[in-house]
């Protein structure tokens, strides 16, 4: 089942979605009438993003469920790539260019963000694999270190001017943020942003009054205990 409402949250109901192979919840392009969300197949399925139909048994990496039907309907997957991701966040259409952007996870070690990009509605991609922040040191007032993230969770806002913000969930006592000046294909280097938050994802949306919003944890955890003083570690 997917939930939907259309008078900004204030109702909801519930839709069923009979077929197993069929598309759930999806955003639905603004260039025309077609329906597109991404999911990893050998992964976690929906996780973050929605529920995932079955894939076909040829499928495998990160793929791409393109439909021209919409929840309820028959679904075409396109492969993204063939990296191993984790966490893809929700499919955003820019409004300066035709272009569709969705982020993922790298499983590298640190974690760092990967961005897919199509300029035909998710027919071709191509993907940017971003550097990840630092991790998490022990350092006064730490006896030990947090839960090792690097980057992760990111969310990409669109700025007035065209250009791309990018915040990343980290283990460090703030998000980190990437910034692109050419539609996402290509990125700065991570650097710690203005907001506090650590191990919490950020999500970043643009208003239709031009505003930018934020949602984020706004906290610093209490300082890490040495856990390998611990018995089990």
């Amino acid at each position: 089942v997917y939930f939907s409402s259309r008078d900004a949250g204030l109702s909801w109901k519930i839709c069923d979605v009979d077929g197993p192979t069929a598309m759930c919840s999806a955003p639905k392009s603004p260039y025309s009438n077609r329906w597109i969300q991404s999911y990893y197949v050998e992964g976690e399925g929906g996780y973050q993003n929605s529920e995932m139909p079955t894939p076909p048994s040829d499928k495998s990496g990160w793929q791409a469920v393109v439909s021209e039907e919409g929840p309820g309907g028959r679904v075409r997957w396109v492969k993204i790539c063939d990296d191993n991701v984790r966490c893809p966040r929700y499919p955003l259409a820019l409004r300066k260019r035709r272009r569709i952007l969705i982020t993922a996870n790298l499983q590298t070690w640190p974690t760092s963000p990967i961005v897919a990009r199509t300029d035909d509605e998710g027919e071709t991609w191509q993907v940017a694999r971003l550097k990840g922040a630092p991790l998490h040191e022990a350092s006064w007032p730490h006896q030990g270190v947090r839960w090792q993230n690097g980057s992760c969770e990111a969310s990409i806002l669109e700025r007035e001017d065209g250009s791309l913000l990018m915040f990343a969930r980290t283990s460090q006592d703030y998000h980190y943020q990437y910034e692109s000046f050419d539609g996402g294909e290509t990125w700065t280097d991570p650097k710690p942003s203005a907001l506090h938050g650590t191990l919490t994802m950020p999500t970043l949306l643009k208003l239709s009054n031009g505003a930018s919003l934020c949602f984020f944890c706004n906290a610093q955890p209490l300082p890490e205990e040495n856990h390998l003083a611990a018995k089990p570690p």
